[in-house]
């Protein structure tokens, strides 16, 4: 059964979806009809979360992915990607803009990134992420 939480007064709304056993929590913040699908890590259901307990997880979800270490003050201003991909970090904090929305992602984080769609990030704070740029094996 979907659990439902609104704040109308800012037009969000953020569900938690039942999805499959794998990914039992899918989290969708949306605003004017345009949202950030984000995908939350559930001890639970995924382990303990590693590099490697990422890695595997994105490829159960069919994913090849490419392991990075951004710095701090590593910015990636506007851009577009040709293939939609899935952003993922295992450490440290990253500012992640899309659809005019905003949101932080904190480790065991993933965030879906349409093709062709405008997005911003970079580093928050004093420590280095590790992402995972991931897209359709």
């Amino acid at each position: 059964m979907p659990k439902e939480v609104a704040k109308t007064n800012t037009q969000v709304q953020i569900k938690l979806l039942n999805l499959t056993e794998q990914y039992k929590y899918y989290i969708t913040i949306i605003m004017a009809n345009e949202s950030i699908n984000l995908i939350k890590w559930d001890t639970t259901i995924d382990g303990k979360l590693s590099d490697a307990s990422m890695e595997e997880k994105l490829q159960r979800m069919g994913y090849h992915s490419i392991k990075y270490t951004f710095s701090p003050g590593t910015d990636f201003p506007d851009h577009t990607h040709n293939v939609t991909k899935m952003d993922a970090i295992t450490t440290g904090k990253f500012f992640f803009s899309m659809h005019g929305q905003n949101l932080v992602m904190e480790p065991g984080d993933i965030v879906e990134v349409p093709k062709q769609v405008v997005h911003n990030a970079h580093v928050v704070g004093s420590e280095s992420v590790t992402f995972f740029d991931s897209t359709k094996r």
